[in-house]
């Protein structure tokens, strides 16, 4: 029996410590519709190549096309963690009543407005 505690606390020690860093999928954003335009969150963005996280594209709904994406966040990854840890995900999308722009929030707890017109940023609190 001590032979197997003694096995078992040095597998403990000699996992590697990445094992333990890796962070659970983001949950899934419903998107919104407005006018024939779906708003939705990307959540792995593969062809920035910078970041996951802080991605949002507008699709029109009867044709299923791209019309647009926006990054409205930036992440500032530390290269001494793993990059995956410290990914910041968005956590909820609305669109505000006027239907003017979408209401975004991060992980972080920061929240963004996107004008739908002229696709810029506002960032509007930060947690």
């Amino acid at each position: 029996m001590n032979k197997i505690a003694l096995l078992l606390g040095i597998l403990c020690f000699c996992t590697p410590t990445y094992v333990y860093a890796k962070r659970t999928a983001p949950k899934k954003v419903a998107s919104v519709a407005h006018e024939g335009i779906k708003y939705q969150v990307v959540h792995y963005k593969t062809d920035n190549g910078e970041q996951n996280g802080g991605y949002v594209e507008a699709i029109a709904e009867k044709s299923g096309k791209k019309l647009w994406g926006s990054l409205l966040y930036l992440v500032e990854y530390d290269k001494s963690l793993e990059k995956d840890v410290q990914d910041c995900f968005i956590t909820s999308l609305d669109l505000n009543k006027q239907k003017t722009r979408l209401e975004v929030t991060s992980e972080a707890g920061n929240l963004y407005y996107l004008n739908l017109k002229t696709l810029k940023v506002i960032h509007v609190m930060r947690r």
